[in-house]
C-alpha cells in the first residue's frame, strides 16, 4: 500500500505531490455573507453547515468575510455564533470593531483569541496602544 495516496496531495511528479485545495462553493459563502451582514442567524448556520460539509474544519477561514459584515452591520447574534464556529480573527475585524467603537465585540473577540498586544500590521501599532 502506497502511504502516500492515503494523504490529501494531488500527485505533480514522480516524486513530488501538492496539497489540494479544498474550496466551498463560492455561492454558498455569498449566502453567509449576504446572511451575516442581514443578521439572518439561520441562513449563516445553514451555510456555516454547508462550508464545513464541504472541506470541514480546514474551511473556517471562508467566514472572515462573514465575520467583518457581522461586525461592520453590529449584528453581535451573528458575531457570537461565527466565533464560536471557529471563524478566525484578523487585524480588519479587529479594525472594524475599533472604528465603530463597539466595546461588546472587542469582548468577544479577545475571549476568543485576539492578542490585544499584537500589532495590526507592520508599523500599525495595536489598537489599545
Amino acid at each position: 500500500m502506497d502511504v502516500l495516496s492515503l494523504l490529501d496531495f494531488d500527485p505533480v511528479g514522480p516524486d513530488i505531490r501538492i496539497r489540494k485545495t479544498v474550496q466551498p462553493p463560492e455561492e454558498v459563502v455569498s449566502k453567509a455573507e449576504k446572511a451575516s451582514s442581514e443578521g439572518d442567524a439561520a441562513v449563516v448556520e445553514k451555510a456555516i453547515a454547508q462550508i464545513q460539509a464541504s472541506c470541514g474544519d480546514r474551511c473556517v477561514d471562508y467566514l472572515a468575510g462573514c465575520l467583518y459584515l457581522a461586525i461592520e452591520q453590529r449584528r453581535y447574534p451573528i458575531v457570537t455564533l461565527l466565533l464560536g464556529e471557529g471563524a478566525l480573527i484578523d487585524p480588519g475585524h479587529v479594525r472594524a470593531a475599533t472604528t465603530i467603537g463597539n466595546t461588546s465585540t472587542l469582548s468577544m473577540l479577545l475571549i476568543h483569541g485576539w492578542d490585544i498586544s499584537a500589532e495590526m500590521d507592520w508599523g500599525e501599532p495595536p489598537p489599545m496602544a
